[in-house]
């Protein structure tokens, strides 16, 4: 996650884009809590990767709680 704002605050969106689904692994979001979800979306927000941080967003809320 640290990585990941270090790469908002520099505005790199490749290396960004990359660490965000690193971030999430193999199993999606579906697997993170509530605040790594958070955090994110925001960084993707921060990225200008709106349509990325929605579909982040929508894949959250349609696989339910964690397990």
């Amino acid at each position: 996650m640290l990585a990941l704002a270090s790469a908002v605050e520099r505005g790199a969106i490749g290396e960004g884009a990359l660490l965000a689904v690193a971030a999430m692994g193999e199993r999606g979001p579906a697997r993170l809590d509530a605040e790594s979800v958070e955090r994110i979306i925001r960084a993707l927000r921060g990225l200008r990767l709106e349509d990325e941080a929605r579909r982040i967003a929508a894949e959250t809320i349609l696989a339910g709680a964690p397990s």
